[in-house]
């Protein structure tokens, strides 16, 4: 697979599509410039870390490869069903692994403390910290790709518009919205972010070359910057250096003459 696509995996927070009510991947198409043909939804309605990462090798591994982006959305009905937080962290791990493994990059959804609350109240307690514990530990994982804390953009943005019942809260049309506009915001926000690894210099016929590589993000401007100190530097844009192509949307090179006994260099975009 060489064109991007997004994966999403779930229970039915991420599996909605009846009546009234539509996925919140789906309102990425009305709130993003996601278009719905990149977009396979693989969530089931009632879905546990367990039975996900069972169905993982047959419904989901398919998709993977260069350019797969696989979002999971967990945790929500092993918490009502009182499953111990290792159990599901641990199944969550197998996935995560599996998956980038295969090619997959990981967007993970932090497990949402607003479901505990669903709960007979001598409850709250033992699945507050299962909640904690996991969210802490998914954390943790270097293979994640972007992290995305639904529950905390609940309390700051959403407070006097979304609320609470005997059931918890409640799977309304604005829920998914807020879903969607975080994904959409944050994974721009992440994807936007080049990553510019510059190579070690070298010197040929009184110019330097300077190799870079970029990675993480859609760059089509680069400006060499260049100062002849670093403390209280100040930097300025050489004008003068070409830049170059070594592989197309990954390895450039400038260009530069050299004309001073010492001289550092940065590249930055835009």
């Amino acid at each position: 697979m060489s064109a991007v696509s997004y994966i999403f995996e779930g229970d039915s927070t991420t599996a909605w599509n009846t009546g009234t009510e539509s996925s919140w991947q789906q309102d990425l198409t009305n709130y993003s410039t996601f278009p719905a043909s990149t977009m396979t939804n693989g969530a089931v309605g009632g879905s546990t870390t367990a039975t996900m990462w069972g169905r993982y090798t047959n419904s989901i591994q398919k998709w993977a490869g260069p350019g797969a982006y696989l979002t999971l959305r967990i945790g929500i009905n092993d918490i009502l069903t009182q499953i111990d937080w290792q159990t599901s962290l641990s199944n969550w791990n197998c996935e995560v692994s599996a998956a980038s493994r295969d090619g997959f990059k990981i967007i993970n959804y932090l497990c949402q403390w607003d479901k505990a609350l669903a709960l007979d109240p001598g409850s709250y307690p033992t699945e507050i910290n299962n909640v904690t514990n996991l969210n802490n530990e998914m954390l943790t994982n270097p293979l994640v790709w972007l992290t995305i804390n639904i529950a905390a953009a609940n309390l700051t943005n959403y407070a006097s518009t979304i609320y609470f019942d005997s059931i918890g809260l409640h799977p309304t049309a604005l829920e998914d919205t807020l879903v969607a506009s975080n994904f959409n915001y944050l994974f721009n926000q992440k994807f936007n972010t080049p990553v510019i690894v510059l190579g070690q210099p070298a010197l040929t016929n009184n110019q330097v070359l300077l190799n870079f590589t970029v990675s993480g993000g859609l760059v089509s401007r680069f400006h060499l910057l260049q100062t002849t100190q670093l403390i209280a530097a100040n930097w300025t844009t050489n004008e003068a250096a070409a830049l170059t192509t070594n592989i197309a949307s990954g390895s450039y090179r400038f260009t530069a003459t050299n004309n001073s006994p010492i001289r550092f260099y940065r590249v930055q975009t835009p």
